[in-house]
């Protein structure tokens, strides 16, 4: 499957959310990133976490690749929000108390099941 290049000014929304706070990602920004992470296992892969300077050279392909206007410290800061969202809401999904709307990036982060 051939991958769409998306111009780098329509990954990133430079908002402020409902506290005010600045965003620099858009959707298409996260989903871009989240696509991104899957296809280097050194980032996420549970044989790897031991070792995290492994997968510097992978952010910083990334951030030179994809975010050339973002920090590689502010990929991985968004990357750990994410992830942690999808702990929680595989937590309450084995836990059985699903909410009634369920989190919407939650089938893109599919691949991480089994490794937190």
């Amino acid at each position: 499957m051939e991958e769409e290049s998306v111009p780098e000014q329509q990954l990133l929304a430079e908002v402020k959310d409902e506290f005010g706070r600045k965003r620099i990602f858009g959707q298409q920004g996260t989903l871009r990133l989240i696509e991104c992470v899957r296809q280097r296992p050194k980032l996420w892969h549970r044989q790897y976490l031991r070792s995290r300077a492994s997968g510097i050279d992978d952010w910083e392909d990334i951030q030179r690749t994809e975010f050339s206007t973002i920090s590689v410290n502010q990929l991985r800061v968004r990357w750990k929000t994410l992830r942690d969202c999808f702990r929680r809401e595989a937590k309450r999904i084995e836990d059985g108390t699903i909410p009634a709307i369920r989190w919407p990036l939650y089938d893109h982060m599919q691949f991480l099941h089994g490794h937190f």
